[in-house]
């Protein structure tokens, strides 16, 4: 897959945060059961290598003609939100077990940021497991097989933070003593001295221990990357259109291909920076975007796309709203509704021509009116090779990009962007 330039911190998006982000459902009526996660504490306790699934409910039971899927959601303090073929299912961190008809199905999941969807074949009476994972340092996700148990890693940063809060407690006490019982000034301000120096001492290397911890966990979740998917799934032969994921597969000899990335990054705000309880936000759903290749209107989903293409000249046109669906109290949008870009690429025999579309949206709770306000999309359309794009004009129905590229030349595809009230 190829490698893109990094994004701009400023765009980002601050992660919800939710102290209770248990794993609920959408539907009472689903034939469904969602669960807690594994309990790494009890796991390290009895010494057992950590496991990634629990084991199927015996409360559910396939019926005829049906499977069962689990569905592991490790997010931290975020809360996922699980969609089962374009409907929105369940939100938070957990085992979700459901029971599904026999055949296949587009398993989606959006948490901070959009992530490639997975297509899982159910079986009659099987068992069928998959895992989405985020990592809280990048925010960053992986989705796919995971495997049935991790190596254990060790997190040291709450002993650190529990060393900081013992010499908090202790100091604050033997302060007190030594001004009011003692009277002895200058014990209280070596007390207090030692206990800021435990606070700064051991504060820096639990953030680091943290950050370590994530990291080794996230390599450890580098899963492998899953064979394309032609659409509609389970299609014999040639199709127009391929959910490639992170693989990459050949291009047909004489035939050409474009290859769409689709990314959003979602910003969620609830108005602090930990919610005790934001399940009405958390479970808000990004619109899939609407792609058009000349016109012609093409499937597509928030994941990365192969479209066959004839060679020679091509406008591709991607379209986001940024309204936000399942949301079960009132919403108001601001300004416009959508926003489309459109980028001219020439498709050369034998390659899949890259682009990248990179959006952005954004909601927020707001407490005075007891609303859920969303604001107007953004979004960047661009080719792989392209190292920079220059604002060339600035008005209010979008902007102009012209492409410059590493040999100084300013020719090439252009992007025009549109947004729709």
């Amino acid at each position: 897959m190829p490698h893109y330039r990094t994004h701009d911190a400023s765009r980002a998006p601050r992660p919800l945060r939710i102290a209770d982000n248990a794993m609920f459902m959408f539907d009472d009526a689903a034939r469904a059961d969602a669960r807690p996660p594994v309990d790494k504490v009890e796991a390290a306790i009895k010494k057992e290598t950590p496991k990634t699934f629990r084991e199927p409910s015996t409360m559910l039971q396939a019926a005829p003609g049906e499977g069962i899927l689990s569905i592991a959601v490790d997010a931290e303090e975020t809360a996922p939100v699980i969609a089962i073929d374009g409907r929105p299912a369940a939100a938070g961190i957990g085992q979700l077990d459901l029971a599904l008809p026999v055949g296949e199905h587009l398993i989606e999941v959006q948490g901070t940021h959009t992530a490639d969807p997975v297509v899982v074949r159910v079986g009659q009476n099987e068992v069928q497991k998959i895992g989405y994972h985020q990592d809280p340092l990048t925010g960053r996700n992986a989705f796919g097989d995971f495997p049935e148990s991790l190596e254990r890693v060790g997190d040291g940063s709450g002993c650190l933070v529990w060393t900081v809060q013992a010499a908090a407690l202790v100091g604050v006490l033997w302060i007190l003593v030594a001004v009011f019982s003692q009277r002895n000034y200058a014990v209280a301000v070596v007390v207090a001295v030692a206990t800021a120096l435990v606070a700064v001492l051991c504060l820096p290397l639990s953030r680091k221990a943290k950050r370590s911890y994530w990291r080794k966990r996230a390599e450890q979740l580098q899963l492998p990357a899953r064979a394309a998917e032609p659409y509609p799934w389970g299609a014999d032969g040639e199709t127009d259109a391929l959910l490639c994921g992170a693989a990459d597969p050949a291009v047909p000899t004489g035939q050409a291909a474009i290859d769409l990335d689709l990314e959003c990054a979602r910003h969620l705000r609830i108005g602090r920076r930990k919610a005790r309880s934001g399940a009405f936000l958390a479970r808000a759903w990004t619109r899939r975007p609407h792609v058009a290749i000349d016109g012609v209107v093409q499937s597509a989903t928030w994941g990365r796309w192969r479209y066959q293409v004839a060679p020679g000249p091509h406008r591709v046109a991607v379209t986001v709203d940024g309204r936000p669906l399942n949301l079960t109290i009132p919403a108001q949008h601001d300004g416009e509704v959508a926003e489309c870009s459109e980028i001219e690429v020439t498709a050369v025999p034998g390659t899949a021509t890259a682009i990248r579309a990179e959006a952005q949206v954004s909601a927020h709770w707001n407490a005075r009116t007891g609303h859920v306000e969303s604001r107007p999309p953004t979004l960047r359309l661009e080719t792989a090779r392209a190292p920079s794009a220059l604002p060339m004009r600035t008005r209010r129905t979008g902007v102009h990009y012209r492409v410059a590229f590493a040999d100084g030349s300013t020719r090439g595809p252009r992007s025009r962007v549109q947004r729709t009230g």
